[in-house]
């Protein structure tokens, strides 16, 4: 009997403890890294970075988790330190919930203090809903807050500042919405692109704005959000430009001659999840859809044509950049077949289109699963400054 009474008193115990380191790490503000060597008054370039932002829960195991290189983050920001491009970084904003209720709902918010929904929603590990949620909000949660600020200080550096053109090693949380979780294995928690497009929209009521997303997947977060955001900032226009696989996360169109093992998550996106990401598609004002048979070609096509001929013709005075480079070949998620050259010119040239239409432009860093996507963002980094 004592034995039980010690078991019950620990498991209140233990349940008492996560609710409150919970609560606590889920309402504290995250703060740029102090003492961050890197962190410098006036950096040679717009361009923002936090150690912060690197994910690590498990060290070396977390690649048998999830493909996601959650360091990546650091090792483009020492490469392009060691390479002497830059001498320094730009800090985060601070970043709270007051912030991300901007955009997220109390509700949503709440429903991240659940470990469950961390683990299967966003990391597609259910056998991770065994964490308790204060380490889930400290090891994942408080990171993308951090790059949440980092987009959020980009924006700053075009309107304060007067940049021309800014970038976060970073953010790009296309999935997120701001009320619900998008699907399981979004990898995204907070709205930093449509926090950015509020922010932006704030500083010029009647700014336009384009989302370029080439990421491998669909934007499905922001366009969820799309509606309320012109309800809310009606003398602005957003547009979106999106080129994504349509047989791939989050709206598979065809799941035929796919994997066995494939087949039941795709009958389940394509007859269930379809109809709704069929809503968030009709937001799209330049849809592209492409898949793994798209040749280089016909992809520099898209980025240097089509992309060329929307800016001119919608003539946007902000771009935000949203450059996954998951489109490469071996990309366990992207499932597309450029080159890492493709990348880097695709990178290049949208930079150069918003230039030369002066138009701002801010990028982030987005999607991209293999050990090749830390070297190309730096790559194409270095070309862009």
């Amino acid at each position: 009997k004592n034995n039980w009474k010690y078991l019950g008193a620990a498991a209140l115990a233990s349940y008492i403890t996560n609710s409150a380191l919970t609560n606590y790490y889920a309402q504290q503000s995250v703060e740029p890294t102090e003492n961050f060597n890197y962190h410098v008054t006036n950096p040679q370039y717009p361009i923002v970075y936090d150690p912060g932002y690197n994910v690590n829960v498990f060290g070396s195991l977390d690649k048998y988790i999830n493909p996601f290189d959650g360091q990546k983050y650091g090792k483009i920001a020492n490469q392009l330190i060691k390479s002497n491009s830059t001498n320094g970084f730009y800090k985060p904003i601070t970043v709270n919930n007051q912030i991300l209720e901007k955009i997220h709902t109390k509700e949503y918010l709440a429903q991240c203090k659940t470990s469950w929904n961390i683990a299967y929603y966003i990391l597609a590990a259910p056998l991770l809903s065994w964490i308790p949620n204060w380490i889930l909000q400290r090891k994942i949660l408080q990171p993308m807050k951090r790059a949440t600020g980092g987009t959020l200080k980009a924006i700053e550096l075009i309107t304060k500042d007067q940049n021309k053109w800014a970038i976060n090693i970073g953010g790009g949380y296309h999935h997120a919405q701001s009320d619900s979780f998008s699907l399981p294995g979004g990898y995204c928690v907070f709205g930093d692109i449509q926090l950015a497009c509020k922010k932006y929209l704030d500083h010029k009521k009647d700014g336009k704005i384009l989302i370029v997303d080439l990421d491998a997947h669909q934007g499905n977060g922001y366009a969820y959000d799309l509606e309320t955001i012109k309800k809310e900032h009606n003398a602005g226009i957003i547009k979106i430009f999106d080129a994504y696989n349509t047989n791939d996360y989050p709206g598979y169109d065809d799941f035929k001659n796919q994997p066995l093992l494939d087949c039941v998550q795709k009958f389940f996106f394509t007859y269930i999840q379809k109809p709704n990401e069929a809503k968030n598609r009709k937001q799209i004002t330049y849809n592209h859809p492409i898949n793994r048979k798209t040749t280089s070609d016909e992809y520099k096509n898209i980025v240097g044509n089509k992309l060329k001929n929307a800016i001119e013709t919608f003539k946007p005075d902000l771009i935000i950049y949203n450059a996954g480079t998951d489109i490469i070949e071996g990309d366990p998620e992207g499932k597309l077949n450029f080159t890492e050259q493709d990348t880097i010119e695709r990178d290049t040239t949208v930079f150069k289109l918003a230039m030369k239409n002066n138009a701002k432009f801010i990028m982030v860093t987005s999607g991209g699963y293999t050990s090749k996507s830390a070297p190309i963002v730096t790559k194409s980094i270095q070309a862009i400054i």
